[in-house]
């Protein structure tokens, strides 16, 4: 699994990601983007660096970087998907090292004083 991420979203990355893959010689088994972000599994081993090389040389102005699974996950958004023992994917809340559990208290909810 591999996470993906280009600069600002827009035609210009949506078109050098689908000449990217219609040009590599390997391709990712899936591709799925939000926004920015673009999940990926890729089943073709260390050629996803050369993919990476491939997909940053097509447009001088875009640039892609990539984040690998460690340890059978892979942080998505706020979702940690992860590897199960039969090779299924499996999902939960990502939640950063700095999480806080203290959520914002929405301003209505503020006493005022007056």
């Amino acid at each position: 699994m591999v996470r993906v991420a280009g600069g600002r979203y827009g035609w210009g990355v949506q078109r050098t990601e689908n000449r990217a893959i219609q040009q590599a010689t390997y391709k990712p088994t899936c591709w799925y983007r939000y926004v920015d972000d673009t999940f990926v599994i890729w089943p073709h081993g260390l050629d996803k660096h050369e993919f990476l090389q491939h997909i940053n040389g097509l447009h001088k102005k875009i640039h892609f970087t990539m984040d690998i699974e460690r340890d059978g996950h892979l942080p998505f958004l706020d979702i940690d998907i992860y590897r199960k023992n039969d090779g299924s994917l499996g999902h939960t809340v990502y939640r950063k090292s700095t999480h806080t559990n203290l959520d914002t208290v929405p301003a209505k909810q503020v006493p005022t004083t007056t």
